[in-house]
């Protein structure tokens, strides 16, 4: 009788988990960030009740009859920084059972820094574990700290609605100084040496990208450098040995010494107001064929095209007056 629990209040409650969902009941069951689904099966000699303590981890049904029985657990993806759980209760007669589920937090996120220096609080997870980053608002040397602690990891940075701005901590030190952030300006050491990021987009309000800056990103594919950039720095993108899709600005006047050193771009066209190429500019750039140079150059320094081993042909304009060795 399926009301044999009313009928009869005193019969010994009996609930046993199946072989493969045993382990639920005693240790919980782990899901990703992309979430997924879990099916826990068992016998019991009653009606039963299922809840979930969290909207984001689903159950069906919610309850049934004595006998042989599946729940399904579905959990959703998890669009949060942090780590996160919910708890399952069962309930058959005066037996309660819990499983508890667990969830790892998303490696893409999103993050509005109001307040400089603010970063470290409103990411309160493991940072190592961050694949995908967008920030926008207000970044000092201390968010820029915090971010250094993802070079291991980070593959993806949109910072095109960030502001970079001098104050908090020194982000970087070297052997000679401490570096701090300087308004408008991407970072000395910015992101050198992110060894897996593929994809940046960087602040659309900075002027000048500092030396050394994404030296040694060997994963990084392409870079657009926003339009009001006037000066870069030294060995800004050396080594960055997957770069091939280069846009310069055209308020960009100087490429400095071994700024693109190493790089495999096949085609590069100078900014029209470009005056003058610095040492080393594209030493070793083994995949580029083409080179378009501005009416206007003047300078082109030493070795800036040296070891260019698939560079078949060059116009060099008349407003060139001078050309270094090599």
């Amino acid at each position: 009788d399926s009301n044999k629990e009313d009928i009869e209040p005193n019969v010994p409650t009996e609930f046993t988990p199946s072989n493969e969902s045993t382990i639920y009941f005693a240790s919980g069951a782990e899901f990703a960030g992309n979430g997924g689904e879990l099916t826990i099966s068992f016998t019991c000699n009653k009606k039963w009740e299922a809840t979930s303590t969290k909207d984001w981890c689903k159950i069906m049904p919610q309850g049934g009859e004595a006998g042989l029985n599946s729940l399904q657990v579905n959990v959703d993806a998890n669009s949060t920084l942090e780590n996160r759980d919910a708890v399952i209760t069962i309930i058959v007669g005066e037996l309660s059972k819990y499983i508890t589920i667990r969830q790892s937090a998303s490696t893409t996120g999103k993050v509005h820094v109001e307040n400089a220096g603010s970063l470290p609080e409103l990411l309160k997870c493991d940072v190592s574990k961050i694949e995908e980053l967008t920030i926008s608002g207000y970044l000092n040397g201390t968010d820029f700290k915090l971010l250094r602690e993802m070079s291991n990891n980070l593959i993806k940075l949109d910072l095109s609605e960030a502001h970079i701005v001098e104050g908090g901590e020194s982000y970087f030190s070297d052997a000679n100084q401490k570096h701090y952030t300087k308004n408008a300006i991407f970072p000395f050491w910015g992101l050198g040496n992110f060894l897996e990021l593929q994809e940046i987009k960087l602040p659309h309000t900075i002027n000048k990208i500092d030396s050394y800056a994404f030296l040694g990103c060997y994963e990084l594919k392409a870079i657009e450098i926003p339009q009001n950039v006037y000066d870069l720095g030294d060995c800004v993108f050396m080594s960055c040995t997957s770069l091939k899709d280069i846009l310069l600005p055209n308020t960009l006047k100087y490429i400095p010494m071994q700024a693109f050193y190493g790089c495999n771009m096949k085609e590069i066209v100078l900014p029209e107001q470009l005056d003058s190429i610095g040492t080393c500019a594209f030493y070793n750039c083994k995949e580029l064929e083409e080179v378009k140079i501005n009416d206007g150059l003047r300078v082109i320094g030493s070795c800036v095209f040296s070891g260019c081993l698939s560079l078949k042909k060059i116009e060099i304009p008349q407003s060139v007056n001078y050309v270094g060795y090599n």
